[in-house]
């Protein structure tokens, strides 16, 4: 299921296999990417598969903790955003 925070018409999805980090589509970056409601994006989620945000479309800007040390001194000092909890044990805001 999508956050209803990521239901926006300027952001756009890619899909990614579950358990996998890399898009299944080459060119994703200009062409293959979805709108939250495509009804090809939607059946991709229902099948149980993963997507990936991609940045910069409807001025959507990630930020990636990947170091802890770095997510304690920064975090506190943004604002409340969604966050999401990465399969690596990271965060994406």
């Amino acid at each position: 299921m999508l956050p209803e925070k990521l239901r926006n018409e300027n952001f756009r999805f890619i899909k990614i296999r579950k358990g996998d980090k890399r898009p299944i589509e080459i060119d994703w970056t200009n062409k293959n990417n979805y709108t939250f409601d495509d009804p090809k994006f939607v059946q991709w989620l229902e099948e149980g598969n993963n997507y990936g945000v991609v940045g910069g479309f409807g001025k959507l800007l990630i930020v990636d903790f990947d170091n802890k040390d770095f997510e304690e001194e920064y975090l506190p000092k943004l604002p409340e955003t969604l966050t999401i909890q990465t399969g690596g044990g990271g965060k994406h805001l």
